[in-house]
């Protein structure tokens, strides 16, 4: 992850607690415990879509498909003032890193993440697109 632009070395005072969790298909899922961060984070109130307009607009409709967004925290990148604070230490001397795409636990990974998916859709807008 870190070749791969994930993360980078950092000199940050900041630290998260570390865990990795096997995944279902036998993989291993990074995680950050980013509660301390979070306490001083002010929330991103970006509402979602109203589940009842959704499914008036879906009633006449007769194709229907999904987006499956592999990694799309990955897409998302905070900006640069607040890479310092997603730190975290990995072992004893193994060094301290900070993540250049965002990470799960942050509070506002989930609304950032769905506003620029409607962003990115607001291109392709139709009616029969939600």
């Amino acid at each position: 992850m870190l070749n791969g632009g994930i993360f980078r070395l950092s000199a940050s005072p900041w630290r998260a607690l570390l865990n990795m969790q096997n995944k279902k298909d036998g993989s291993l899922i990074f995680c950050s415990d980013y509660m301390s961060l979070n306490k001083y984070i002010i929330r991103d109130q970006y509402p979602l879509n109203d589940i009842k307009i959704i499914l008036t607009q879906l009633c006449p409709l007769k194709f229907f498909t999904t987006l499956d967004s592999q990694k799309a925290y990955f897409q998302e990148e905070p900006h640069e003032p607040y890479k310092v604070e997603t730190a975290f230490s990995v072992g004893s001397g193994k060094g301290i890193f900070e993540c250049n795409v965002m990470h799960f636990g942050i509070n506002n990974a989930p609304a950032d993440a769905h506003l620029s998916l409607k962003t990115f859709l607001k291109t392709y807008r139709s009616p029969s697109l939600i």
